[in-house]
C-alpha cells in the first residue's frame, strides 16, 4: 500500500500503531519532507525520498 505525503500529515500529533505495510513516497522533499520520512520511518513505515 502507497500513500502519499502531504502537508496535513506534517502536523499530525500521531501516527497509526502499525506503519509497516505501508510504503511512502516523498517527492521533491526539502527540509521539512527529510524531518517528516524520517519520523515516519522511526514509526515502521518504509520511506523512499526522491
Amino acid at each position: 500500500m502507497v500513500e502519499r505525503l502531504d502537508n496535513s500529515l506534517l502536523g499530525a500529533a500521531s501516527f497509526p500503531e502499525d506503519l509497516r505495510d505501508k510504503g511512502i513516497f516523498v517527492l521533491g522533499a526539502g527540509l521539512s519532507g527529510v524531518a517528516a520520512a524520517h519520523l515516519l520511518a522511526r514509526h515502521g513505515a518504509e520511506v523512499v525520498l526522491a
